[in-house]
């Protein structure tokens, strides 16, 4: 991405026990890929309270954050996004896709090799579990 600055976006990685919470992406960036919820910061937010608002727009979920997991980059066109992921406990609920989620679930960790995941994706849930010892 020469001399451009990429979009900021944020995401949250929200733990219930051994299980992370994932949506499945139905627009045409990740179509069918599942990822930790998140989107553009929008002007005025910090990437936390976007992360949280992304949270309850995709998933009707609401929940705590952490701690900062770290930033990721997305080679998206035109300029791209710097993702800043933040690490979060289930509060209480099921989640219900919505927004630009075409599905949301919680699934096992030890299931993720079986689902088609967005880039960064997994790096971040590692990096999570490490944070939150799960």
């Amino acid at each position: 991405m020469p001399n451009q600055t990429p979009i900021p976006a944020a995401s949250i990685c929200v733990f219930r026990g051994t299980q992370v919470l994932l949506v499945k992406r139905a627009n045409a960036l990740g179509r069918g890929l599942w990822s930790l919820p998140g989107g553009k910061v929008e002007q005025g937010e910090t990437a936390e309270i976007a992360a949280v608002r992304e949270l309850a727009e995709e998933t009707g979920l609401e929940a705590r954050v952490v701690v900062l997991v770290g930033n990721y980059e997305l080679d998206a066109p035109p300029r791209g996004y710097l993702i800043t992921c933040f690490v979060a406990r289930h509060s209480g609920g099921e989640p219900c896709a919505g927004s630009d989620a075409s599905d949301a679930k919680f699934i096992e960790i030890e299931d993720l090799a079986s689902y088609a995941l967005a880039r960064n994706s997994y790096e971040a849930i590692s990096a999570a579990r490490v944070i939150m010892d799960v």
